[in-house]
């Protein structure tokens, strides 16, 4: 409903169960825009889809998307402390990009980024992002490499890898 029905952009306040008669989608009532559930929605894709997370305590953002895979490439701007941060994700598994834009950032922010490489298998890079850089995690043939404004980043650890589960066994 977000992005092809009724007023673009929002969400409804209601949605009939049913559609009409001789209709094929339940019909949208209520207020046009209704601005809680719209922002439980952009909560939902900002945490869930996106899957980013912000620790303003201990200055880390960490980045887990699920983006799926009708989306295809994202591009978002957070907030964080006032300063813009900008976000891009494309590809899946094997062959994906995660970069994160600091414009506007005046401090380093440490960033980890938590790749799906298979179903159950994981990647967690953690790294630093300097004032005004861009850091850009690309995955080529399951293999992650950090750059950070186009060369290899400084410092990168790898925090942790986890296998995809083993096959079940047949009877």
């Amino acid at each position: 409903q977000i992005l092809d029905r009724g007023a673009a952009g929002t969400q409804s306040e209601l949605l009939d169960a049913l559609p009409y008669p001789g209709e094929t989608e339940p019909r949208l009532s209520g207020t046009f825009s209704q601005a809680w559930n719209l922002a439980e929605f952009i909560r939902n894709f900002y945490d869930d889809y996106l899957g980013i997370r912000i620790d303003r305590e201990a200055r880390i953002a960490t980045w887990a998307p699920r983006i799926p895979d009708s989306l295809g490439s994202v591009d978002a701007r957070i907030n964080f402390e006032g300063q813009g941060v900008q976000l891009h994700a494309a590809g899946r598994g094997s062959a994906q990009t995660l970069r994160i834009a600091s414009d506007e950032f005046t401090d380093t922010l440490r960033v980890r980024f938590s790749v799906r490489l298979a179903p159950g298998a994981t990647h967690d890079v953690e790294c630093l992002l300097p004032p005004r850089s861009v850091l850009e995690l690309r995955v080529t043939n399951g293999m992650p490499v950090v750059l950070c404004n186009g060369a290899p980043a400084p410092w990168v650890e790898s925090v942790r890898r986890t296998p995809p589960p083993p096959p079940l066994a047949k009877d």
